[in-house]
């Protein structure tokens, strides 16, 4: 313990005796090593002031880090005896081995009121020319160090929570998939954000930068749900359809796909061109679009099609009251059909601008008897001008009756089979 002058009295046997000198401790006792995490630290108490004892503030030990030479050589300058504190010394230094031995006991020496002072940061102000006094900054980092522990638990919180979240979305992933609904929702995630920045306005945020931080969090867990998907067993099928959540394409494709084995992950999007080129680039398995309708007739799809090199895998006819819309599965391989399932063939015919050339294909079909379900003509572009005919039929093109129509029409017109595929089958 520190060097403790005072009176000797029937009380005090234990302390130090009037004039008594301590030995010096070994230099390199400064390595002085406390348990992770638990900082070794010394105070001295002192019962009341008795006269000048205490005088100026000097050094003792105490921290958590090992320090065997600086701590050493500012000890090895503190060998120089003294046997008292003199009047004539100001305010009255402490000088001498102020140092104590004993098992596991720390070097200390005390400031006014009998405290503990740093005797690391006191010889590094040393170094630099400067005596710290050491309490009032003591009490700063103390509190500071408080409130930083404070807010690195709440940031732990924080990401437990996020990581929860996100968990929480992989099962909104595989319910999804089972029920054929888009992993993004716009509607949805514009609610979302909507009451992100109501409840940052009632809490005293800022909105705008609430919002911000919502879109981030929305963003990592679409990111996590489309890697999930990357681990389950059974891929779902990708599929692209024309609109947004909750529109009739929509709606088609979860009627087409929902309960799919292995699931179907759906992908709205705003134009049919998007879409067929989503399939094109494999960004998509399929899409599922819109060809014509008793409302708005045909669309542009069989157009694009043709375009893009794609084929037609599969069909849907969704009904409305007295109205109906026919979509068709787009793909860029046709499907194996059995051979005891009702299908339908649907080609491209480009013929001349002459009299009688859409007779004659038609004849091919009448003269084998295959029943034609849909023609229509579409001009092609440039000069001279030339007519495409999109043309559905019932059967499958290698069935006896199609193949031999398909190879008589080849006499008349430039032909293309843009698939065979299962026909829709009516409910009831």
């Amino acid at each position: 313990m520190g060097l403790d002058v005072r009176r000797l009295g029937t009380k005090e046997l234990l302390r130090a005796v009037d004039g008594q000198g301590l030995r010096l401790i070994h230099e390199l006792a400064a390595a002085v090593v406390a348990l992770s995490g638990v900082p070794f630290r010394v105070l001295v108490g002192q019962d009341g002031p008795d006269g000048l004892q205490h005088r100026r503030a000097d050094e003792v030990l105490r921290g958590d880090e090992l320090e065997p030479l600086l701590l050493a050589l500012g000890l090895l300058a503190d060998q120089g005896g003294d046997l008292g504190v003199h009047l004539d010394e100001g305010a009255g230094v402490l000088h001498g081995p102020a140092l104590s031995r004993g098992p596991g006991r720390p070097l200390l020496r005390r400031g006014p009121g009998g405290r503990a002072l740093d005797a690391r940061a006191t010889l590094r102000g040393r170094a630099r020319g400067v005596r710290d006094s050491g309490s009032p900054v003591d009490d700063q980092d103390a509190e500071l160090a408080r409130i930083r522990q404070a807010i690195e638990a709440l940031d732990r919180s924080l990401l437990a929570l996020l990581r929860e979240r996100q968990l929480l979305g992989e099962q909104a992933a595989r319910a999804k998939i089972a029920a054929a609904v888009p992993l993004r929702d716009p509607v949805r995630e514009a609610v979302v954000l909507r009451r992100a920045r109501e409840t940052a306005t009632e809490l005293g945020l800022d909105a705008h930068q609430s919002e911000r931080l919502y879109r981030l969090i929305i963003d990592m867990s679409v990111s996590q749900q489309q890697s999930h998907l990357l681990e389950l067993e059974t891929v779902p099928l990708r599929v692209a359809f024309l609109g947004v959540e909750g529109s009739p394409g929509q709606i088609a494709a979860q009627a087409r796909y929902g309960g799919r084995r292995g699931g179907a992950l759906l992908e709205g999007h705003p134009a049919l061109p998007d879409a067929v080129e989503a399939v094109r680039s494999g960004r998509a398995d399929v899409a599922l679009l819109p060809l014509e309708s008793t409302l708005e007739g045909s669309t542009r799809t069989m157009d694009l099609l043709f375009e893009a090199g794609l084929v037609i895998s599969g069909e849907l006819i969704q009904r409305d009251g007295e109205h109906y819309t026919r979509y068709v599965e787009l793909a860029r391989e046709a499907p194996a059909v059995p051979e005891d399932v009702p299908c339908k063939t649907s080609v491209i015919l480009t013929l001349a601008d002459r009299a009688g050339a859409l007779d004659e294909v038609l004849h091919a079909f009448s003269r084998q008897a295959v029943n034609l379900t849909r023609i229509e003509s579409r001009p092609v572009p440039g000069s001279p001008p030339r007519f495409r005919f999109f043309i559905d039929m019932e059967g499958h093109a290698a069935g006896e009756r199609v193949s031999r129509a398909l190879e008589e029409a080849r006499r008349h017109a430039e032909v293309r089979v843009v698939g065979s595929y299962p026909a829709h089958r009516a409910e009831g």
